[in-house]
Formats: C-alpha cells, structure tokens, sequence
C-alpha cells in the first residue's frame, strides 16, 4: 500500500481507534480463545513494598513507600528479569502537583495500590502471548513519583511537601530483589517509564557489572518541535531546577546552552552506551494532542503530522533496533499491541526477541522503509 494513504487512513482514527492489521489475526484469534479466567491467574502480579523506604528516600510524590509488583521466574529463565518502569506525566509545580493529586492521586501515592495488579504483553506469563519471555522474573514499578523517574529531590509548594524520588525507587527496587544475582536484566518502560529508561540505563548497567543488561525504551521519542495552534511544546526547565537530577554528563556538555534538551530521548539516545531497543508511534495521539492535534480530517493538521513523521524517520534512519509504526496509539510494550502490530510482516514482539536474543531476524520495521 502506498505510505502517504496509509499514513491518511491512520490520521482518520487517529483519536479514537487502531488500523487494523489483519496479517496478524491469527495470533490475534488463539490468545483471544483463552478464557478470562487463564489469562488473569497467568497475568497477575504480587504488590511488595519497599523495605525501609522512607530510610533511604525511596518515596512517592506523598512520602508513601515506592512499591513494585513481581512474579517469579521459572525453568529455564528463572536467573533472567525484567523490569518495566510505569508511565504516566509528571509534574513540577506547585499548580501542576496539585492539579495532578486532584486528577490521577495513584499517580502520587502507592496508598491506592491493589494487593495485586493485571500486567500483559512483555511481562506475561502466557506463552502464547509472550513466547520468549513468560518463564523470566517479573517486575512492574508503578509511577508514584512524578519526575520521568530521574528526581531525588524534595519541595515545598506553601503547604504542600512534593518528594520526587523516582531515581532512588528504581535503585531500591534492583537492591531489595538482589538482581545482581541473576545473569540478566531487560529494563524497559514505556512513555514516562521510557524516559525513565533513557535516565537511568546506564546507571543500573553500572550497579549491576556482572549481569548483562539492555533497554527498551517505549514511546518516549518525542519530537522537539513548534506546537500547532494552541498546542504546548513541552518545557523540561521546570524539572531540571526541582526534581534535582543527574542528567547525562557527555549530553549535557554537548548540550551546555541548554542541558534541559537531556531530558528528551531523542536528544540523549547517542549518549546512551548501553544497548537499548526503540519502539515508537509515528502517529503518537498522546503527543500529537499535546501539540494541539485536536482533527484528524484538517488539512493543516494532516500536514504537520506529516512533518512529525517525517522529522521521525530522519531520526531513526541509522538505528539498527527499532520499530516504528503508525498505529494512533501511545504505548505498546505491556498491552495488546505489543502482539498484535506488524510492520513488515514483523511483530513488536519478534523484533524485540531478534534483538534481545541476537537471532537472524530482522530487529529494524519502520513503515514506509
């Protein structure tokens, strides 16, 4: 099919559903004969707190102790993890701290938190969902912290105390599960979880020098662009000056006008050493609201989502591990999608695994190569 009717086939549910993708309705068809009740008891995971966790300031926005869910692993894999970093914005200021505690509290305290959370795609337990990976240790770190997973600072906005803590959260969840014991490590995450990944994968490389580790990072290339109309063009100075983080010494020296640019994936993914897999949303309907994408049918608008999937494939053009599509979506890595989109004749799923694995196939699907 053509790229640019794909692409307007896509822009015209962009806001309100996926392009289907038949190629892969056979996968889509066995997991879908499970029944509801296989799936939740392979799927759920055990909620632990944070041993000492005001002690060592691994905190949520609220002073409430950072938790994690896991599921242990099992055969073969039972020495491998993974752990997948939760997404969900942040916040910097008093105003926005407090518009964030009035609308989304579970994303600033773990006191809301079930016993046991529902997590798919990557940290699956089905086989037929997650082939490679269901026999590895599990850990899912829900975002209570509000800062990309980078802060460890503490602010008062007049009467209310803000920790941001989420760099010490992801040290402490490594610490207390004794990972270093084990032979490898998957770190991913996606959106915020994702940015938290381009923070901090280094970093647990470091802690951890006798495991192999990489990274994915998902949904979190975000392009530095002039917003549409009334549309905001995100500004990370806000962070820089409270959440107190330790950004990327070669970025920020390369960066020195303006080190704020060390916090976007897309500026900081050179300076990452570690190996990392990409995966993105040419058409993110998230990040395209945000830059005031509101019609999918405006001429104008369609021009511009154009442009940002154009300034997309530039920048992707030289990376060997990555998978780009153009879905209207926002994440893919602990959801249906993560199974279900193809580019190429290539699942998510599969390329990650050629990656991950260092197998013959292909580890690169940009649609419209």
């Amino acid at each position: 099919m053509n790229f640019k009717i794909l692409v307007l086939l896509c822009l015209g549910v962009l806001f309100f559903a996926a392009c289907e993708d038949v190629s892969g309705q056979k996968v889509l068809n066995d997991i879908k004969s499970m029944s509801l009740t296989e799936r939740m008891s392979a799927e759920r995971m055990q909620k632990f707190e944070i041993e000492n966790a005001e002690e060592r300031e691994a905190v949520c926005n609220d002073g409430s102790p950072g938790v994690y869910y896991f599921r242990p692993g099992s055969g073969k894999d039972s020495e491998k993890w993974i752990m997948v970093l939760e997404g969900g914005g942040g916040c910097s200021s008093g105003d926005s701290c407090k518009e964030q505690w009035r609308k989304e509290p579970e994303k600033m305290t773990s006191t809301v938190y079930e016993d046991t959370r529902l997590v798919r795609g990557l940290l699956s337990s089905v086989p037929r969902i997650n082939p490679d990976f269901y026999e590895f240790n599990h850990v899912y770190v829900p975002m209570c912290s509000s800062d990309g997973w980078a802060g460890d600072s503490k602010v008062w906005y007049d009467d209310l105390l803000i920790h941001y803590r989420g760099k010490n959260i992801v040290e402490s969840v490594i610490e207390d599960l004794e990972i270093k014991k084990g032979s490898e490590l998957l770190f991913a995450g996606s959106s915020a979880g994702g940015q938290g990944v381009s923070q901090n994968l280094d970093r647990v490389a470091a802690m951890l020098p006798n495991l192999e580790v990489k990274g994915i990072i998902d949904a979190a290339w975000k392009q530095d662009i002039p917003a549409f109309g009334s549309g905001e063009t995100y500004s990370y100075a806000g962070r820089y000056e409270e959440h107190d983080v330790e950004l990327d010494e070669t970025c920020v020296s390369a960066n020195s006008a303006d080190p704020t640019k060390c916090y976007q994936t897309v500026n900081l993914y050179e300076y990452i050493s570690t190996d990392a897999f990409v995966s993105l949303d040419m058409n993110d309907s998230k990040q395209l609201s945000n830059l005031g994408i509101n019609d999918p049918n405006d001429s104008e608008q369609i021009e511009y989502i154009e442009h940002y999937m154009k300034l997309a494939r530039g920048q992707l053009a030289d990376l060997e591990n990555v998978f780009a599509y153009a879905f209207g979506a926002h994440t893919a890595l602990t959801n249906e999608r993560f199974y279900e989109i193809e580019v190429n004749g290539l699942r998510l799923r599969d390329a990650i695994a050629n990656w991950y694995f260092e197998r013959s196939g292909e580890t690169r699907a940009v649609l419209g190569d």
